[in-house]
């Protein structure tokens, strides 16, 4: 009995024909190269039942089985005689068959030792005979057997055997191109993806970058992320500098989907959190049930209620910093792969620079936005002194700024301890105006004792605040606030707040921004409490003067007198009272020059009083008697004696603490408005009262490309002296003469900008604001182009379809009129008066049908039969005819172009364009010129076809026809398309000549551009597609003389009776049998009942119930044998979109004459080709 060549492995042990031992390294090398092959795991395929139903019926088996086998499994890709596609059970015959290299055959099993315990292959099948041939593949190593089995025992002829043998050999081919198959279809596949992935990416940088608001950019990113990864919902999260946690800026997802994201994640928490604190994408087939991820209990139960989702996240990371990150969520099972998660990634990085791009530019507006704000608030504090209007005004900007519900300020009395509220915005409490907060109490009190800023997120649960106003607390309902000091000098005087009714949080940003208006609120207060001092002074100076009236002469300053060594004989009580000793005794014991702060200052004092005898004006610091400095102003002179010596020194001192300290003031103030005033993005310039410039900043030199050094001092009517004939000059004189702000946009042609300008009266001069606005402008007359083309397509579509509705009844009435004064012209008692009356009626209705084509050309509802024509054939045929008609004053110039291209047009339509170009340029040149003719070929680039409506991109042929006329002029020119518009005289023009034109060339695809300059004459440049097709022969020549006769049969359709009377009448007196329709149902109706022949169908196109195309495409199908021949003067919208009628269809435009009917019936009867 045959075996397998191989014996067992001494490693390897059986049981029951199962194997359960180690495998050895060759078992190890043929696993291997099972998993190289790429075929398992695998389902049945039909080329494997095949070959194994082939293998059953060579060898005349029940059973036929294709086995791969696994390290634990079968496989079954191909089978016949039993059921399943695995199996767990490893059978001893197929461990013999791969083994070995050839044919394992044992005919009878349960004579076999070897397989007494062979495993059934089934309940019901134990196989006696077996037959293996190994699957050998291209290593060597064997993946398989081809086995054929039967329930008794038998042998096998050699050429079954070699038959197997075969098998076993296609088994293994089909396998090998199964692999190639898949590895390619892989390929294939990860191409794509990566293409997809590639364009998903360049379509999200576009669109990332189209935009700059951060809520947009967000929503665009969760959209596309969802889109591109293909799930359920997207979320993209921010990340709270303040908290570490993240919040949701945006969402999306499909309509069906229940899923919520959590509003807020804390970081390290939920797959969201933990990409975020480990900055590394994070994944989970089912968040639930996944340990690695721990949830906050408000996220598990949303989970729990919308279902398990499998999750992907990945930080959002720029310049090394996590701004947040992006979360996609699927039902749970979806495994997001390495390419999803690169994909994601990617996406991720995009996202991230596109919201921080956002981010930065929503600073950049809100930083110039409060630059603005503060440069106005600086404006204005510099310009009054009403103290209320000020601080009322920095609690709106601190509301609008912070973007709060409430802004309030609260100041300390005058003398007092605690603060008093005085002024806000948005607060509902008036009742508690003027509410006192004393010292320890509330918010306001934390503040000044603090002198630091304080903020919070939840007013109430806050255990810093104590609850002496939660009575306020119900009305306001304050939940986040943030308050900072009001600091005048080393004291806070004031408290700025500003809080709001929901939990959006205050920032950092929103905290600077109110220090900074809490520094204008103290200026404010500086100045008024200046103001108030300096008027106080004014008033006890008045009350000092009349109370010492008699000494000193009643000056209101301090007065002394002293020695040349300084000793101080005598002080008035002003001065006492300013160095601030208790009496006038103790002043007096003081030397002079001890009173001086400064050794220096005293120094050059004396020696000044001493070179010039007097000093005026001298600014310096005194020591008061409690040791404080107060600043003065000295006005000392000496007194001589006879001998020119110096008896004493007297004169004035003034204290000017107060203006020291406001100069001092004024002086950070205009430092702090000139720094706002160069950090904002628009341009700003002064000018004085002689229009010269006094200061720029920075984007003023940058916009005027001019330097401050070039410009300050000079004018600007000298510098800038386009500016005098434009808008600038009239509104800047108007701004200062009127004292009235003035806003106004111009064009500056030297700098080829657009500005919008702001222009203000100030005591100095004049301030501008101006800005460039020239793409704005761009913008804008480009929209304004597009409505004026939308309205003028509007207008030409209306008139077009009125145009071609009566073209359409002219037609009908017009092929009667012809028709019927065609036939009495033909009775012999037509002679005579008549005979003329009729023959004019003829010439009239000829005339009446060239307006009613010009008319249809206009409208665009022309029946064309396109050719594909040479232009240069066409135009050169009509040379002579152009020169007849243009007259002997006019020069008439050729110019064919070289390897012209093609088109494809009607050519009588062509020759219509060129005849009503032709006599326009004509009538343009009454005293002569030159009309020139031209042909070529042109590619219409997008450069062009932007700048010209209407065109279209590519190869084509152009027709240029030009005179050396009058020209157009450019308002006339914007008409001159349009029907019924003529500049010509009463009776010279119809106004349909250009018009005619233009609706020919639009039909045939084209485009007409005209050129014109008054005085220099016109230019028209056609352009039709250029095709590729060879040139079609178009007929010509007379046709016979004499009508042409006939015995056949006509089926005449047509709508209108007294046209199919007409015709009806002339085919009869041809000899023609006709059976006539008023419509397309009736004729069919007709001809169904008519056993003769049918020759002919002459039919209208448009006609009610059924077209002529449907009418005839009925009849033909039933009487091939009948030829058709169409009548219309008009087509449909139907036919509009076919534009032509095919080259091959049988036509016969209205208005026709009898003459034309009957050669033209008689001709598609004999199947010529029609004469033209």
């Amino acid at each position: 009995m045959p075996e397998s060549s191989g014996g067992r492995s001494a490693a390897r042990s059986w049981k029951g024909g199962v194997r359960t031992g180690p495998e050895d390294r060759d078992e190890e090398a043929r696993l291997r190269a099972l998993a190289h092959s790429d075929v398992l795991p695998t389902a049945p395929e039909p080329a494997l039942d095949d070959i194994a139903r082939l293998a059953a019926w060579l060898c005349r088996a029940p059973i036929a089985l294709i086995s791969l086998v696994d390290r634990d499994r079968q496989w079954f890709p191909g089978r016949v005689g039993v059921d399943g596609a695995e199996t767990d059970q490893v059978v001893a015959f197929c461990e013999h068959t791969i083994r070995g290299r050839e044919l394992f055959l044992v005919p009878d099993a349960f004579a076999d030792a070897r397989f007494a315990t062979n495993p059934p292959l089934n309940h019901e099948l134990r196989p006696r005979f077996y037959a293996g041939m190994p699957l050998v593949g291209p290593d060597g190593h064997a993946l398989g057997a081809l086995s054929v089995i039967d329930r008794v025992p038998r042998q096998l002829s050699d050429e079954q055997k070699d038959a197997l043998a075969v098998l076993a050999r296609q088994v293994v081919t089909q396998l090998a191109l199964r692999r190639r198959v898949a590895e390619a279809t892989r390929s294939a596949a990860e191409i794509e993806a990566r293409q997809h992935g590639a364009l998903g990416l360049a379509e999200v940088g576009r669109l990332f970058s189209e935009a700059l608001d951060p809520e947009v950019v967000g929503q665009r990113v969760a959209d596309t992320v969802r889109s591109l990864l293909a799930v359920e919902s997207a979320a993209l999260y921010g990340l709270d500098p303040g908290s570490d946690d993240l919040t949701v800026l945006t969402t999306s997802r499909l309509p069906r989907s229940r899923f919520e994201w959590s509003r807020v994640v804390p970081r390290g928490a939920g797959v969201t959190g933990i990409a975020v604190s480990t900055c590394a994408a994070v994944a989970s087939r089912g968040v639930l049930a996944d340990a690695r991820f721990p949830l906050p209990p408000e996220a598990r139960r949303a989970l729990e209620q919308a279902g398990d989702r499998a999750m992907l996240a990945v930080p959002l990371i720029v310049k090394d910093r996590v701004i947040g990150a992006l979360a996609l969520a699927d039902p749970p099972g979806r495994t997001f792969a390495a390419g999803d998660v690169r994909l994601a990634q990617a996406l991720a990085d995009q996202a991230a620079l596109a919201l921080e791009n956002a981010r930065l530019y929503a600073d950049t507006e809100r930083r110039r936005r409060e630059a603005e704000i503060m440069a106005k608030l600086s404006g204005a504090i510099n310009s009054t002194l009403d103290l209320d209007t000020i601080l009322q005004q920095v609690t709106e900007r601190a509301r609008e700024l912070c973007e709060s519900d409430v802004a309030l300020i609260a100041l300390r009395p005058s003398g007092g301890e605690g603060l008093v509220l005085r002024y806000w915005s948005g607060a509902y409490f008036r009742r508690h105006a003027s509410v006192g907060i004393e010292p320890g109490r509330g918010i306001g009190a934390l503040v000044v004792a603090s002198g630091r800023p304080f903020r919070t997120d939840h007013y109430a649960g806050d255990p810093r605040i104590r609850r002496d106003f939660v009575d306020m607390v119900p009305d306001e309902g304050p939940v986040t606030l943030v308050a900072v000091p009001i600091r005048l000098e080393a004291q806070v005087d004031g408290v700025l707040y500003a809080y709001n009714r929901s939990p959006r949080p205050f920032t950092d940003r929103d905290e600077a921004v109110l220090l900074r208006l809490g520094e204008h609120a103290a200026v404010a207060i500086q100045n008024a409490t200046l103001f108030a001092r300096e008027q106080k002074a004014r008033v006890t100076a008045e009350a000092s003067e009349q109370r010492f009236r008699g000494l000193f002469d009643g000056v209101p300053v301090g007065l002394l007198r002293s020695t040349p060594a300084g000793r101080i004989t005598d002080a008035n009580p002003t001065l006492v009272q300013m160095l601030g000793y208790p009496d006038r005794e103790l002043l007096l014991a003081v030397n002079a020059m001890d009173l001086y702060v400064d050794p220096d200052e005293r120094a050059r004092f004396q020696a000044l009083l001493e070179r010039d005898g007097v000093i005026r004006g001298f600014a310096a610091q005194m020591r008061r008697y409690d040791g404080t400095a107060i600043w003065v102003e000295d006005n000392i002179k000496a007194v001589p004696d006879a001998a020119d010596g110096v008896v004493y020194y007297e004169g004035s001192i003034t204290e000017i603490t107060e203006r020291k300290l406001a100069e001092q003031a004024l002086g950070e103030s205009n430092r702090r408005i000139v720094t706002i005033v160069e950090s904002i993005t628009d341009a700003f310039f002064a000018l004085n009262h002689e229009w010269q410039f006094t200061y720029l900043n920075r984007q003023a030199e940058l916009w005027l490309r001019r330097s401050r050094t070039e410009l300050l001092g000079k004018t600007m009517w000298e510098e800038f002296p386009q500016m005098v004939g434009l808008r600038f000059s009239p509104e800047y004189r108007r701004a200062v003469s009127e004292q009235i702000a003035v806003s106004f946009e111009e064009y500056y042609p030297p700098l080829q900008t657009w500005f919008e300008v702001h222009a203000y009266p100030s005591p100095d001069g004049l301030s501008v604001y101006f800005r460039d606005i020239t793409e704005r402008k761009r913008s804008e007359e480009a929209l304004r182009q597009s409505e004026r083309q939308f309205r003028q397509a509007q207008k030409m579509e209306a008139v077009g379809q009125l145009a071609g509705g009566i073209a359409h009844d002219f037609n009908n009435l017009l092929t009667v009129i012809i028709g019927r004064g065609e036939m009495l012209l033909r009775r012999p008692e037509c002679a005579g008066p008549a005979r003329h009356d009729v023959e004019l009626i003829q010439k009239t209705a000829e005339r009446a049908a060239d307006l009613t084509r010009q008319l249809l050309a206009f409208s665009r509802k022309q029946m064309l039969q396109p050719k594909v024509l040479d232009l240069n054939s066409v135009v050169t045929g009509m040379a002579t005819m152009l020169r007849r008609l243009i007259g002997e004053h006019i020069d008439l110039v050729m110019q064919p172009g070289a390897d012209l291209g093609r088109v494809k047009a009607d050519p009588a339509q062509i020759e219509q364009v060129i005849m009503n170009l032709v006599v326009n340029s004509r009538d343009a040149m009454p005293e002569g010129g030159t009309l020139s003719i031209r042909t070529g070929n042109a590619v219409l680039d997008d450069e062009f076809v932007r700048g010209h409506p209407g065109a279209r991109p590519g190869p084509n042929v152009l027709l240029g026809v030009a005179d050396t006329g009058s020209g157009i002029e450019a308002e006339v020119q914007a008409h001159i398309f349009e029907p019924f518009f003529t500049t010509k005289e009463q009776g010279k023009g119809t106004g349909l000549g250009l018009s005619t034109v233009y609706g020919i060339v639009k039909q045939h695809d084209g485009y007409i551009a005209v050129d014109s300059e008054v005085g220099r004459g016109t230019t028209f440049t056609i352009y039709l597609p250029r095709v590729e097709d060879a040139v079609e022969p178009v007929g010509g020549g007379a046709g016979p003389d004499g009508s042409p006769r006939g015995e056949e049969t006509i089926l005449l359709v047509e709508d209108e009776g007294d046209v199919r009377e007409l015709a009806r009448e002339i085919l009869e007196k041809s000899g023609y049998a006709v059976l006539e329709a008023a419509n397309g149902p009736d004729a069919l109706r007709i001809a169904a009942r008519h056993e003769g022949v049918i020759h002919l169908l002459l039919t209208d196109v448009v006609m009610p119930q059924m077209s002529g195309r449907e009418l005839a495409r009925r009849l033909v199908r039933k009487r091939p044998e009948v030829r058709v021949l169409y009548t219309s003067g008009y087509i449909d919208e139907n036919m509009m979109r076919r534009s032509v009628v095919d080259q091959d269809t049988a036509l016969l435009k209205k208005p026709f004459s009898s003459d034309a009917l009957v050669r033209r019936v008689r001709e598609v009867l004999d199947g010529r080709p029609p004469v033209r």
